[in-house]
């Protein structure tokens, strides 16, 4: 289907999720779109300009954090915003069917599956497949003592980045063809604020 052309850019509606977390930051969130009006107007089709992949934690549900309502954000979240086949696939239907222009990898300081990564244990359970998953990075950040997890957390990012622009062929092809903009961010949960990685 591709992207509908009455929908904003990637860096649009990045611009857009900005505006929304200084909002959220500053207090003067506005809740918008969250009218009994736009519930029923949403029912009937979904155009989400953003998806966002995250992580599962609580305390950071993305529509609340970018001051955005029903319909905006397509969210993907998993422990330490590991993508498996699933989140993959779920990635894949909003850019590919929705016509999604925006995937915003999004970390948060203080993660604790990355936390859980850098002690190098063995968790039991389905657990071990997340811990897994992010064992490389205590690899990668071996040898920064200041914020070890922070360190780790941008890392992760730019990981889950570089694997949707470069390793999944519909991501990449998207991002090839300008079509779709894959950026990164962390989330500091005491500030509020949301910081693009460069």
């Amino acid at each position: 289907m591709g992207m509908n052309v009455a929908q904003p850019s990637g860096m649009m509606a990045l611009q857009e999720l900005m505006a929304g977390n200084k909002r959220y930051a500053e207090g003067h969130a506005q809740h918008p779109d969250q009218t009994r009006g736009h519930r029923v107007k949403v029912a009937m089709d979904q155009r989400p300009s953003v998806v966002v992949v995250g992580c599962s934690d609580s305390r950071v549900p993305p529509s609340i954090i970018f001051d955005q309502g029903l319909g905006v954000i397509f969210e993907v979240r998993t422990a330490g915003h590991v993508v498996d086949e699933v989140a993959m696939g779920s990635i894949e239907y909003a850019v590919a069917h929705l016509g999604t222009p925006l995937v915003l990898v999004l970390g948060h300081t203080g993660c604790g599956a990355v936390t859980l990564a850098l002690t190098g244990q063995k968790p039991t359970g389905n657990l071990a497949s997340v811990a897994e998953a992010l064992m490389d990075l205590a690899d990668e950040v071996q040898g920064v003592t200041d914020d070890p997890v922070g360190a780790a957390v941008e890392v992760n990012v730019r990981n889950v980045m570089e694997h949707l622009t470069l390793e999944e062929p519909i991501t990449s092809d998207l991002a090839r063809k300008n079509r779709v903009l894959v950026a990164g961010a962390v989330y500091d949960m005491e500030t509020g604020r949301v910081r693009i990685l460069e």
